[in-house]
């Protein structure tokens, strides 16, 4: 039963079934990057989390921005608009430098440091290429 299964779907997908839906997947994909292009770099989401996230959109959300002293502070960072490096073998890299400038509920800074965070992200395996159609 699972072969004929398979064999349908292989059937299928040699047909070209959903090739219309392909192709527009491949062109809103095209549009999505010649956006990204244009857009700075800017954050999409910024939130305090309860902890480091696990992954894109896998994370828990902190109730309020409100820390004790010595509490640990995490956000959750979605940024848009940057560009990466290629690399060898289909691989990407990323480099983040943020600063830092902490604030009190009046405005006043309470602390504020060049290059707090200096992040550099290099998948280990390789990563699908960008579409350039």
């Amino acid at each position: 039963m699972k072969r004929m299964a398979i064999a349908g779907l292989l059937a299928l997908l040699s047909q070209g079934v959903h090739a219309d839906e392909i192709d527009d997947l491949t062109a809103a994909e095209d549009k999505m990057y010649d956006a990204w292009d244009k857009v700075p770099l800017t954050d999409r989401k910024v939130i305090f989390t309860k902890e480091s996230a696990a992954g894109y959109g896998v994370y828990k959300e902190r109730a309020n921005a409100s820390f004790k002293g010595g509490e640990p502070i995490v956000t959750y960072i979605e940024p848009v608009g940057y560009a990466w490096k290629e690399l060898p073998g289909d691989m990407y890299e990323i480099n983040f430098v943020c600063d830092l400038k902490l604030k009190d509920a009046n405005g006043q800074v309470l602390m504020e440091k060049a290059a707090f965070a200096n992040t550099s992200i290099k998948p280990t395996t390789p990563t699908p290429k960008p579409s350039s159609t």
